[in-house]
């Protein structure tokens, strides 16, 4: 994830302006000073100028080295880090010089091999601090700022202002001994000090109950990166944030590809998050995204992956749901598939996506934050491709179911949908799982849709057998009595009232069964249904070992009144019609 980071930011590190930690002076009544170094003419002179807003951010003032450090600062609010002496030296050279390098020699050294290193280069030729030599320096004493000018070969360049000294001074920070964990250099942050609310904050380096074992001097062994890696996974980091978010219900998906480095800008593309619930805006179109995923798998020679982060930020910190690495991107286009052959499978939405799987489970959205704990065991385990307990699975599908019942959901895309619809949307997914065998016995991948529409033939295409069938045509039974009662002005129909949504073992289901009899005959239906009911129960008596989870029972009688009220109420618009 990381390396991922880091590779998408060198590659923005082109075009995007370096952006440096500007301080701002508290002496703003004094003048700008520019030392110029005249390697034509072999001079040294200063020009004073009125202090003007913005030069700190103009010069690239980011204040002065620490006593031990190599000042790479060539504007500074002190003279004596620009020339080398100050004005108590009286020897000759410095003797402060001859101990530690000054800022343009460190410079010089640092961008060897760079038209600006070559040019301060030659400053040093002819340049050495001499307060003896250069004593007409110290009269500018008392100026505000300082800065560099170089004249070379007859142009005047300003330092400070040039790209290679200001990507120098990003680099800068207060390190210590150590090997950069992402590029092997020598020379740490002692503190990244990462932005606030960013994805690297996860990396929580000022804590000592997040590093165990390691003392309040050793807390670099827990994260090591170099000053310019930093800069790397920033702006890769800022990128991710800002363009490959995606939002699935109230939560932010953060999509970091994983591509070897010649491959990412080329194929960036493939990354782009969708507005539509499928989390990639490719996975919109499968047919293209698997076209357009396998060649990039020829042309790469290996199959594009990501990494998805869920999470937000949370304050000064950024709290984090899920990571879910080493996504394949083949997979995700698998389980997109699924999710459209089981909808022509229920006949149902054309096109499912993760939002609709994010409105049918049981995510808690309250003042404080959201749960989204079965969300993402769904997600991880879809895109995975690991197995899900059915009794999990049913467990919180009804979760949903019954809230939505009695109205005490916390999730808001779940108060968008009726009940059967929200029924019928968890069935989908639940073949699609099947489909992709990660729950259950993996059943056959259906070619062409069964037509038979009967509650017998839906259930066969369902791969709905023995006493699980039955409970499918007691639901069947369930929507014939709720129609008549919809006919009578009871929009809430009643006969749901006599399931127990919490879940009912075979004794339940056998009274269930009973009463609905006596509704049928109730609303004089009994005689259209008597061949339906006898066969249902005849299939429960046969197979009752097949009803052992109290809650797959209610599901599929649900499942059952679901699919035959969207039949009812598709007729009756036709009939209209």
């Amino acid at each position: 994830m990381f390396s991922s980071l880091l590779e998408l930011g060198k590659n923005r590190e082109v075009t995007q302006e370096v952006k440096l930690p500007i301080k701002k002076l508290k002496n703003t009544k004094g003048d700008l000073c520019f030392v110029i170094f005249d390697n034509d003419n072999k001079q040294v002179r200063v020009e004073r100028y009125r202090l003007y807003k913005g030069a700190e951010d103009d010069l690239a003032y980011i204040g002065n080295a620490g006593p031990q450090k190599d000042q790479v600062e060539l504007t500074s609010n002190n003279m004596k880090y620009v020339i080398g002496f100050d004005r108590k030296d009286k020897t000759s050279p410095s003797e402060k010089y001859l101990k530690k390098k000054f800022a343009i020699q460190v410079v010089a050294d640092k961008l060897r091999g760079t038209e600006l290193g070559e040019i301060l280069g030659r400053v040093l030729n002819w340049y050495k601090p001499d307060p003896i030599k250069y004593a007409e320096l110290k009269q500018y004493k008392d100026c505000a700022l300082y800065s560099v000018k170089v004249m070379d070969q007859g142009r005047e360049l300003t330092v400070a202002k040039d790209p290679k000294y200001r990507e120098l001074l990003s680099k800068v920070g207060d390190t210590v001994d150590g090997v950069c964990q992402l590029c092997g250099s020598q020379g740490v942050l002692k503190n990244p000090n990462y932005t606030d609310g960013s994805i690297l904050k996860i990396f929580i380096t000022d804590k000592k109950g997040f590093l165990p074992n390691h003392s309040k001097d050793n807390v670099i062994l827990a994260h090591a990166i170099c000053p310019s890696c930093k800069r790397s996974l920033e702006l890769g980091c800022n990128f991710v944030q800002q363009d490959l978010v995606a939002t699935l219900g109230k939560l932010n998906a953060y999509i970091i590809p994983d591509l070897p480095k010649e491959g990412l800008t080329q194929f960036l593309d493939l990354y782009k998050p969708s507005k539509e619930g499928f989390l990639l805006k490719h996975l919109e179109d499968v047919r293209k995204a698997e076209r357009d995923v396998q060649e990039t798998a020829e042309s790469l020679g290996v199959e594009p992956r990501l990494t998805i982060v869920f999470g937000k930020r949370d304050r000064a910190k950024f709290r984090v749901w899920r990571v879910i690495p080493e996504v394949n991107y083949m997979r995700l286009i698998e389980v997109v598939k699924a999710f459209g052959k089981a909808a022509a499978i229920m006949q149902v939405k054309e096109n499912p996506s993760f939002n609709d799987l994010y409105s049918i489970l049981p995510v808690r959205e309250t003042r404080n934050g959201v749960d989204p704990r079965y969300f993402l065991d769904f997600m991880e385990s879809l895109i995975q491709d690991y197995p899900l307990d059915p009794g999990l699975v049913y467990r919180v599908f009804l979760e949903s179911i019954r809230c939505k019942r009695y109205n005490t959901c916390e999730n808001s895309k779940t108060k968008k949908h009726s009940l059967r619809n929200i029924v019928l949307l968890q069935e989908t997914f639940i073949y699609s799982m099947k489909i992709l065998g990660i729950m259950g016995e993996e059943i056959d991948k259906q070619e062409e849709v069964n037509k038979d529409r009967t509650p017998q033939g839906v259930a066969d295409s369902l791969g709905l057998r023995g006493g699980k069938k039955g409970l499918y045509l007691l639901g069947y039974l369930t929507a014939q009595v709720g129609k008549e009662q919809a006919k009578k002005g009871d929009e809430k129909k009643a006969i749901l009232d006599k399931i127990d949504f919490e879940g009912m073992d075979y004794d339940d289901v056998i009274t269930f069964a009973n009463r609905l009899v006596e509704s049928l005959r109730d609303y004089k239906v009994f005689h259209y249904n008597e061949g339906v009911l006898g066969e249902a129960m005849r299939l429960i008596a046969e197979d009752r070992n097949s009803l052992a989870n109290p809650q797959e029972n209610v599901f599929l009688i649900l499942l059952g009144y679901s699919y035959s009220t969207k039949q009812i109420f598709e007729n009756s618009k036709q009939v209209v019609s």
